[in-house]
């Protein structure tokens, strides 16, 4: 120890190391003070979104069929309520997100306003293989994730006819968006039924679309410079500068494989993971917040 004492380098080598433990006092206070106002960030970011909305996802439109069937058994009768869905033959979103921010003290969360288009159409041929059932109800259904982000219905139209809406979906798998009842008498299975439908919709950080269409393209874009692409497909093409960014989206059901996932789904609620993981769309991030700093 004597030795260890009198030689100079190992003198420099002690010291060294007393400062890099002392020194781990106020780096520990430091990660601790980070971590409790990254948590206190979080949980403002839950406190705006309960009293505004969340993270957004559109799934639809969708067509709902509701029939009975009549079985005969032993000379008895039973009646079993079922479920069809017709998904769009070609489906197209177009979206340019508008950010923004709200403050509670020190802490913020990044909220955007989109306004969003969807328009495509639907081949009604498959409801003619129903015909043979007692079709109860159909309607157009919009699901959306947290419907108090709908600022505005815009122009809708259904067959080049302008439409209302209802609130809700009428369905249990997905309670919150909005709903048109169909006239089963007046739908012409011969052609394809076009839809357009037009809605302001706000939402907190990410803005997440199902690609729902047997053909699906999906547009969106922002002033904000940082987007973080998130979901199962990247844009085949984006642009981003400090302008802002733009970014586009295409797949077919070849890829998704949306129809046997979306009909997996709505027969078993517990079946639906796969369907919410498949999704396209982006986040709005701030890529050097105080914490990184």
């Amino acid at each position: 120890m004597k030795k260890f004492m009198n030689n100079q380098l190992g003198m420099k080598f002690g010291f060294v190391l007393f400062l890099f433990l002392l020194l781990q006092i106020p780096v520990s206070m430091i990660e601790d003070l980070i971590s409790e106002r990254s948590y206190r960030q979080q949980e403002v970011q839950q406190d705006i979104a309960r009293s505004s909305s969340g993270e957004q996802r559109i799934m639809g439109p969708f067509i709902n069929i509701q029939y009975t069937e009549t079985i005969t058994n032993k000379d008895k009768e039973f009646m079993l309520e079922r479920q069809a869905f017709i998904l769009p033959d070609t489906f197209n979103l177009t979206s340019h997100l508008e950010s923004f921010e709200k403050y509670r003290g020190i802490y913020k969360a990044r909220l955007y306003q989109a306004q969003t288009d969807l328009n495509g159409e639907f081949d009604l041929s498959s409801l003619d293989d129903l015909s043979e059932f007692t079709i109860d109800k159909v309607s157009m259904v919009v699901g959306i994730s947290d419907s108090r982000g709908l600022i505005n219905l815009g122009d809708l139209s259904l067959g080049g006819q302008s439409i209302e809406v209802e609130p809700g979906t009428g369905m249990n798998q997905m309670t919150q968006g909005f709903h048109r009842k169909l006239d089963i008498d007046t739908l012409d299975t011969s052609k394809p039924l076009t839809f357009d439908l037009n809605f302001l919709l706000q939402g907190m950080g990410n803005l997440q679309i199902t690609p729902i269409g047997n053909n699906t393209s999906v547009k969106l874009s922002s002033s904000w410079p940082h987007p973080s692409f998130i979901g199962d497909y990247l844009p085949i093409s984006s642009d981003i500068q400090e302008t802002g960014f733009s970014a586009q989206w295409a797949t077919n059901n070849f890829s998704t494989n949306i129809t046997q996932l979306f009909d997996k789904c709505m027969s078993d609620n517990t079946e639906c993971y796969e369907l919410n993981g498949r999704q396209m769309g982006v986040d709005l991030i701030d890529p050097v917040d105080h914490y990184l700093k």
